[in-house]
């Protein structure tokens, strides 16, 4: 599984998906789903619930991501498993 720094995350972000990070799209491992930030927000979650939980079947990355997601760097002390972007 790939590893992040924010940084890192975030500029391969704006390389697939632009600036604009209601425009970025995640895929959940367990049924495929697409979903982008906008989407998350129009359903009342948080943005950050775009990469961690999928709407279409309640999955939430903190059950692992099958290999499929990435590794993000948080702090030197702590990583967060989330979804890869779609």
């Amino acid at each position: 599984m790939e590893k992040y720094t924010v940084v890192e995350w975030e500029t391969k972000g704006v390389m697939l998906f632009g600036k604009e990070k209601r425009n970025w799209y995640f895929k959940c491992p367990n049924c495929f789903w697409n979903q982008s930030v906008e989407e998350i927000l129009k359903d009342g979650y948080q943005p950050n619930m775009a990469y961690v939980y999928c709407r279409n079947c309640n999955y939430h990355a903190e059950k692992g991501t099958f290999g499929k997601g990435k590794l993000v760097a948080v702090d030197p002390k702590q990583e967060i498993e989330i979804f890869d972007f779609a």
